[in-house]
């Protein structure tokens, strides 16, 4: 697996294109998703105490710091936590539409396909940091421990930026600088997530002792943004 996208840079630069996300139903997919689609698919239910305080350590601590210390009062807290968040779970919705935004460099011309080359590595993946808060120990069998991931499945089929040859020269000189030519451009990638029982997630090259979520890519715009203020559409990714 190759961790080629960088989280942090998805979510800050994702408000720029919010407009384009809320008139086309989409959400940028952020960790939470990531977790709470995990736990729904593979029908994840907290029937203990131990995992409910689990999930007040990482998301409800004044609860835990007010009430802990009670284990009458925390006795009702813990059935309001697995109540709270297995509804939660229940409620996350697999069908929604998502999509995230990074940057990539687009290769050589290719004069017989009339694109540009593009080159996503097989088994890239969307890495995010796990549940746990700063300071919070957590045992490493819990799955607050583990890292919820995102692998755009078949994402390295998206090889080429079309381009007819005459603006394609043009697009590239635009792009030249004291550096050399700048081959960066963003792109958005549209998709939902896999049903975690098909036989295309099952398939699917997954991070080992992660949190898999895989997405089933539905396009790949690309955006010009060296106008930071004005990003240009150059396309879509195409299979070739």
């Amino acid at each position: 697996m190759k961790k080629l996208i960088n989280t942090l840079f998805l979510i800050l630069t994702v408000g720029s294109f919010s407009v384009f996300a809320q008139a086309n139903e989409e959400k940028p997919f952020s960790k939470e998703d990531s977790f709470f689609s995990y736990l729904k698919g593979t029908n994840y239910v907290i029937s203990d105490n131990e995992t409910a305080t689990e999930f007040s350590l990482c998301f409800e601590r004044e609860i835990y710091d007010k009430y802990h210390d009670d284990e009458f009062e925390w006795e009702d807290q813990l059935k309001n936590i697995k109540d709270k968040y297995n509804k939660k779970i229940a409620d996350t919705d697999l069908n929604q539409k998502y999509f995230m935004v990074t940057d990539i460099d687009f290769g050589d011309y290719d004069f017989e396909k009339q694109g540009y080359k593009v080159e996503i590595g097989e088994g890239t993946y969307f890495p995010f940091y796990n549940m746990v808060p700063y300071g919070v120990l957590m045992p490493e069998k819990s799955v607050l421990y583990k890292c919820p991931v995102l692998i755009p499945n078949g994402i390295n089929k998206y090889n080429l930026l079309p381009m007819e040859k005459a603006a394609a020269k043009t697009f590239l000189q635009g792009r030249k600088g004291s550096y050399g030519v700048d081959r960066k451009v963003r792109i958005i990638i549209h998709f939902t997530l896999l049903d975690m029982n098909s036989k295309e997630y099952k398939n699917a090259p997954k991070s080992q002792g992660d949190l898999n979520c895989i997405a089933n890519i539905s396009s790949i715009e690309v955006y010009d943004m060296s106008n930071s203020k004005k990003p240009k559409k150059l396309g879509e990714l195409t299979k070739n």
